[in-house]
C-alpha cells in the first residue's frame, strides 16, 4: 500500500518537471520573462515595480511569456526601445553616407601690379625744354623705438610735381611727392661734345607719416646721393632719348628702382622738337651679337681633296699616253 500510495504522489506531481513548461506563481511583483528552447544568455534588469529577465537565444525560436507589468516598467522599456532605435539609426546612417569631398579654399595673394609711369614735363621759354617718363620706387630701411628693423616702400605716383632748369648745357629735373616736398628725386645732367649724360642722383625723404612709425629719426630729413656718372651709366646724343627698361641703385638702407625709363633732357634738340623722337637704348637693353664661331672649312679641305685626285689622275693618265706613244715609235722603227 505504501508503494501505491508512493506511485500516485509521483504521478500527481509529474507535470512540475516537464521540460519546456513553465509555471507562474503570484509573486510581490510582477514579472515578464522570455523563455528559449535551447541555450540562453541572460540580461537582468530591476525596475521599481518590476524585474525583467531577458533571454536571448543562440540557436532556435524563442517564446515569451508576459505577465503584468507596471507603468514605470513599461516606460523603462519604451525610453531603452527608443534608445536603442537612435543609436541603431545613426549607426545606419554613419555606414550609408558617402563623404562629399572636402573643399579647400585656396587663398591667392592679390597680383601687384605697377601703376603707369608718369610722363613729366618741364616747360621753358622756348616750349618743352625737359621731358621725362618713368616709374619710382623707394624702400627705406630704418630701426624703430623698439630695436625693430623695418622698411617701408614708397612709391612716387604720376601725379608727383616736375621741375626743373632749361639753361644751355647742365641742366636739372626734380620729382617731388605730392603733399610732400620734403620728398623729392633730382637728376642733374651734363652736355660735353654733343652728348649727355646723368652727372648725378640724388634723393631726399623725411621721416614723417604715412611713410614711418615709431622711430626716434620721426621729423628728421635725410638724402642719398650717387654721383659717379660711370655707374649710372646714363649717356646718349643730345636730341635722343635714352631708354631703359629698368636701373637699380642701392647705397646703404635705400634701394631705388626707376622703371619704364625715358629721359629727355634737351627735348628741344629732338628731331620732334619737344617730344620724345628717337631712342637710344642702355647697354643692358641693346640686342647682344651672337659670338662668332670658328670658320667652316670643311669646304675648302674638300676642295683641296678633289683638286689633289684629279692631278695625280692628270699626270698618271699624261705617263700612260707618253709610254705607249714611244712604245709604238720603237715598235714602227724595228718593222723599218
Amino acid at each position: 500500500m505504501a508503494k501505491l500510495l508512493l506511485c500516485v504522489l509521483l504521478l500527481a506531481c509529474s507535470p512540475c518537471f516537464r521540460p519546456g513548461m513553465s509555471a507562474t506563481t503570484d509573486a510581490p511583483t510582477d514579472a515578464t520573462s522570455e523563455a528559449s528552447t535551447a541555450q540562453t544568455t541572460g540580461q537582468v534588469s530591476t525596475k521599481a515595480g518590476g524585474t525583467t529577465v531577458k533571454s536571448t537565444a543562440t540557436s532556435g525560436s524563442t517564446a515569451f511569456i508576459t505577465t503584468p507589468a507596471t507603468d514605470e516598467m513599461t516606460n523603462a522599456t519604451m525610453e531603452q526601445t527608443t534608445m536603442t532605435t537612435e543609436i541603431t539609426t545613426d549607426n545606419t546612417t554613419t555606414d550609408n553616407t558617402t563623404n562629399e569631398p572636402t573643399t579647400m579654399a585656396i587663398t591667392t595673394p592679390p597680383v601687384t601690379t605697377l601703376p603707369p609711369p608718369g610722363k613729366y614735363v618741364v616747360n621753358g621759354s622756348d616750349g618743352t625744354c625737359i621731358l621725362m617718363q618713368f616709374y619710382l620706387q623707394v624702400m627705406i630701411t630704418y630701426k624703430k623705438t623698439d630695436g625693430e628693423v623695418a622698411t617701408t616702400s614708397v612709391v612716387f605716383p604720376d601725379t608727383s610735381v616736375p621741375t626743373g632748369n632749361c639753361t644751355d648745357n647742365s641742366r636739372y629735373f626734380s620729382l617731388a611727392y605730392p603733399a610732400h616736398d620734403d620728398w623729392h628725386l633730382r637728376l642733374d645732367f651734363n652736355v660735353e661734345e654733343k652728348m649727355y649724360e646723368m652727372t648725378s642722383l640724388t634723393l631726399q625723404w623725411k621721416y614723417e607719416e604715412p611713410f614711418f612709425s615709431d622711430t626716434d629719426q620721426m621729423g628728421d630729413t635725410d638724402d642719398i646721393k650717387f654721383d659717379d656718372p660711370k655707374s649710372l651709366n646714363v649717356r646718349a646724343d643730345t636730341g635722343m632719348t635714352f631708354e631703359c627698361k629698368i636701373r637699380k641703385l642701392q647705397a646703404e638702407s635705400v634701394n631705388i628702382t626707376l622703371e619704364e625709363i625715358k629721359f629727355q633732357p634737351y627735348a628741344q634738340q629732338s628731331d620732334d622738337k619737344g617730344d620724345f623722337g628717337k631712342s637710344e637704348l642702355c647697354d643692358e637693353d641693346k640686342p647682344t651679337k651672337k659670338p662668332q664661331g670658328p670658320a667652316d672649312d670643311t669646304g675648302m679641305i674638300v676642295g683641296i681633296v678633289l683638286g689633289s685626285v684629279a692631278g695625280v689622275i692628270l699626270i698618271i693618265g699624261g705617263l700612260y699616253f707618253f709610254m705607249r706613244h714611244r712604245r709604238q715609235r720603237e715598235s714602227y722603227k724595228s718593222l723599218d
